[in-house]
């Protein structure tokens, strides 16, 4: 499959393996939040996600904070209202 993507497009990887995986990602953060009155946290401990050629593959309108202490974050995202 790579080689065939990379015969097509020049970009193998990319098209075979880096973005159906990062798309499950995707797929499986969205079961965090199902209606308009959920809040959640969706935590990426990979550090490949912080990689430009993951990072640029986010939705614009997803608040990404990147952090060391993640569970100072979650803690202090949950004691909002």
């Amino acid at each position: 499959l790579i080689d065939y993507y990379d015969i097509k497009f020049g970009r193998g990887f990319d098209y075979g393996y880096r973005f159906p995986g990062f798309n499950k990602s995707l797929q499986s953060a969205g079961r965090c939040i199902r209606s308009s009155t959920d809040r959640g946290v969706i935590v990426f401990l990979d550090q490949r996600y912080c990689w430009p050629t993951y990072f640029k593959c986010f939705p614009i309108d997803l608040n990404i904070k990147i952090t060391k202490d993640y569970l100072k974050e979650i803690k202090g995202f949950f004691s909002k209202k």
